[in-house]
């Protein structure tokens, strides 16, 4: 089964986010800013796929997106309630497959999760 790492300070987005990816057949973990989500790639933990906030204390989703794509190659969808034309651009630039506003998560949320990594239980090459 395909696990999904929700990043997010705010625990009812974080608990809202994890919802979603659990009802849709995924396994899900979260932690709530990003030096905890390195802390669990360091220590061993594996996902297929990282779910961001953009804004929490200690590092930026930005920051938290550069370091997955680079040191653990996994792809990152990017939540903001920020303006998506201004963080798109940034967000992209530091690896994230999907940037997403934070208005619209019970129906973009899907959609972007299944593009990026495919349904539960598939793996893609």
């Amino acid at each position: 089964m395909q696990r999904i790492l929700v990043v997010n300070d705010e625990p009812v987005i974080r608990e809202l986010i994890s919802e979603i990816v659990f009802n849709l057949g995924y396994e899900v973990l979260s932690v709530g800013n990003g030096k905890k989500a390195i802390n669990f790639f360091q220590n061993g933990g594996e996902a297929s796929l990282v779910i961001t906030d953009r804004r929490m204390p200690e590092m930026l989703g930005e920051e938290l997106t550069s370091w997955v794509t680079r040191n653990r190659k996994i792809p990152v969808i990017m939540v903001t309630g920020d303006d998506l034309e201004v963080v798109g651009p940034v967000a992209h630039a530091a690896g994230a497959s999907e940037v997403l506003g934070k208005g619209h998560l019970t129906i973009e949320l899907p959609a972007a999760i299944k593009s990026v990594i495919g349904p539960p239980g598939m793996l893609l090459a």
